[in-house]
C-alpha cells in the first residue's frame, strides 16, 4: 500500500504574548489548555506576570492509502523506527498594511476582484455609522513601494529535528518597526511548536514629543487600519518532510497557521 503523510491539525491557532515561556494551545475537545491536572486552567502569566505565548503544536501523521485513494489507519510519526528525521517549513507574513482596509464583508462577496480595479484612495463609505475608509491601508503609500514599506515578510523558514535551537522569525524589512513574527521549536520525537509575536506594536510616523497630543498618522483612531502602523500578527504555511532511514523521503499534505492576540482568559 502507497504510504501517505499528513499534518495534523490542518489549521493550527498560535497567540501572541511579552513572555519568553510559553504553553501548548487547546488540542482535545473539552480538556483545557495549559491545564497541569486536565481540569483546571494553569497561569497565563509567567513569574514577572508577562503574558504566555499560546504555541500551535503539529505533528505528521501516517496513513494507509487504498487504490482508490481512500486513507485509514493513522498514526502519529515519530523520529525512529525508519524516520530519522522531519524537516518542518513555516512561511509566516503579515501583509494586512498593504491589504484593502477593513470594512466588515466589503469585499469578501468577490473575493475583493471588484476592489481591485478601485484607486487606492477611491473612499469606502457603505451606508452604517461607520467612519469613511479608503480603499486600500496607507492609500498614499506608491504601488511600487508597497512591499518594501508594509509587507513583513521574513520568507519560507526551515527547522529539522536535527536542530535542537529555537528558530526565531525575525523581520528583517528594515521599513517597518517590528522585531519578529514568533518562533519556532521542535521537540525530540518529531513535532513541531508554532510560537506566535511578542503583542509588539509601532508606528513609522514620528511619535508626538513630550506634552504634545497625538495626532494622525501616529494616532490610533480606530480598531483597524490604521495608517502607518504595525503589529506581528501572521498566518502562513506548515509544510513537512519525513525522511527515511533508506535514503527516500515523503511530503506531507500541508497545513496553515493563524497568531492571533491573547484571549480574555489571560487576565
Amino acid at each position: 500500500m502507497p504510504r501517505h503523510f499528513r499534518i495534523h491539525p490542518a489549521i493550527g491557532a498560535a497567540r501572541m504574548g511579552n513572555s519568553p515561556e510559553h504553553f501548548i494551545g487547546p488540542e482535545t475537545p473539552g480538556l483545557p489548555a495549559n491545564s497541569p491536572d486536565g481540569i483546571n486552567f494553569g497561569s497565563f502569566r509567567d513569574a514577572k506576570h508577562q503574558i504566555l505565548r499560546q504555541g500551535a503544536q503539529f505533528r505528521v501523521f501516517e496513513y494507509t492509502e487504498n487504490a482508490n485513494g481512500t486513507l485509514s489507519n493513522p498514526g502519529e510519526v515519530a523520529i525512529g523506527a525508519d524516520v530519522v528525521e522531519i524537516e518542518w517549513r513555516v512561511h509566516l507574513a503579515n501583509r494586512k498594511a498593504s491589504f484593502y482596509s477593513f470594512y466588515g464583508q466589503v469585499g469578501a462577496e468577490d473575493n475583493y476582484v471588484a476592489r481591485s480595479a478601485l484607486p487606492a484612495d477611491k473612499p469606502i463609505k457603505p451606508d452604517d455609522d461607520l467612519p469613511q475608509r479608503t480603499n486600500l491601508r496607507n492609500a498614499n503609500v506608491p504601488p511600487a513601494d508597497r512591499k518594501a514599506k508594509l509587507e513583513i515578510y521574513p520568507g519560507e523558514k526551515m527547522i529539522s529535528t536535527r536542530q535542537s535551537d529555537p528558530l526565531e522569525l525575525s523581520n528583517q524589512n528594515p521599513n517597518i518597526p517590528i522585531k519578529s513574527l514568533g518562533t519556532l521549536i521542535t521537540e525530540p520525537g518529531g513535532r513541531l511548536i508554532v510560537l506566535g509575536g511578542y503583542g509588539e506594536s509601532n508606528s513609522t510616523a514620528p511619535a508626538p514629543r513630550n506634552g504634545e497630543p497625538e495626532t494622525p498618522p501616529f494616532q490610533i483612531t480606530e480598531y483597524a487600519n490604521n495608517d502607518t502602523w504595525f503589529d506581528d500578527a501572521s498566518d502562513g504555511s506548515v509544510k513537512a518532510r519525513a525522511k527515511l532511514s533508506d535514503g527516500n523521503s515523503f511530503d506531507a499534505d500541508p497545513a496553515w497557521v493563524i497568531v492571533g492576540p491573547p484571549t480574555s482568559r489571560r487576565a
